[in-house]
């Protein structure tokens, strides 16, 4: 007699600790080790990754059983409520905060429908691999989280990201694969540990704003000069010494934020900076400024 179990018809819920798929019939999570609490009724049952046709509103299932309640349908989703958005019968839309989330759940297959994700205020470590499968994000916030390195070759696989948020995680770098990201607009990276920026920044050609607030950076890349789109630029609050003079050739910036370093001076090419209608150099070393900006 066959005594071989029938796999199909195990019943599994998620972790709520790490989203991890486990057994009904075990009472610890295999992967994490903390405890499943299952009491019948209590817990939904997480539906199939294996099912036919998979996609976001199924996804949407399992976060849902992750997290313990129900994701209300909204016409604006943003990074402060929870919340998911619709357009001609998908979801391009999931927001997740404050939800204690150290992870995501599994995903075997790509997404192509979801264009935003919010998963600000959670308790990430590390950057989820899960967003691999989403090759046509565009709005990516992943703010206030634990979060301190982002591999090289999952970054690059968000070739479709437009805002990029990670404000407020324990950063000490950014990839050099960001520089691949050639749709990028925005990117927020305030209040981090940044002690340098890649040279690959300066591939960024459709960048137009980049927040790097109350990091530790010192110096700047000779490339950001080559950010010929960009126009708001906020460096503020690190402990730069000096700019390079390529920032002259920013060419459309109009918002520059230089306050609260240890710089001496400014470059002559600011002179270039012909676009530019801000300039903030407060709470630095005494600067001589070039004729042509006073």
């Amino acid at each position: 007699m066959d005594k071989t179990p029938n796999f199909s018809k195990i019943k599994r819920v998620l972790c709520p600790h790490c989203g991890n798929l486990c057994s009904t019939k075990v009472g610890e999570c295999r992967k994490c080790g903390e405890p499943l609490e299952i009491t019948e009724g209590e817990q939904k049952e997480a539906p199939s990754l294996m099912k036919e046709n998979f996609d976001e509103r199924d996804y949407l299932e399992l976060i849902e059983t992750q997290i313990g309640e129900k994701i209300p349908k909204r016409d604006v989703i943003n990074s402060e409520q929870k919340g998911y958005k619709e357009q001609n019968g998908k979801i391009i839309g999931i927001s997740i905060p404050y939800c204690r989330l150290k992870a995501l759940p599994p995903l075997l297959m790509e997404l192509s429908s979801l264009k935003a994700l919010f998963l600000s205020h959670n308790n990430f470590h590390s950057f989820p691999k899960q967003l691999l499968q989403f090759k046509s994000l565009e709005i990516l916030y992943l703010d206030h989280n634990q979060i301190n390195i982002i591999p090289n070759h999952y970054i690059s696989k968000l070739a479709s990201l437009r805002k990029l948020i990670l404000d407020s995680n324990s950063l000490e770098s950014l990839p050099n694969g960001i520089g691949s990201l050639k749709l990028l607009k925005e990117v927020s990276v305030k209040r981090n540990k940044l002690n340098q920026l890649p040279k690959t920044i300066g591939f960024l050609q459709n960048l137009r704003k980049l927040n790097l607030r109350l990091n530790n950076l010192e110096t700047l890349p000779v490339s950001i000069g080559n950010l010929k789109n960009l126009r708001w630029l906020n460096i503020s609050s690190n402990q730069l010494k000096k700019v390079p003079e390529s920032m002259g050739d920013l060419k459309s910036l109009e918002y520059l934020n230089l306050g609260n370093n240890t710089l001496k001076g400014i470059p002559t090419s600011f002179e270039n900076l012909h676009s530019l209608q801000y300039l903030n150099i407060k709470a630095n070393f005494w600067i001589m400024l070039p004729d042509a900006v006073k």
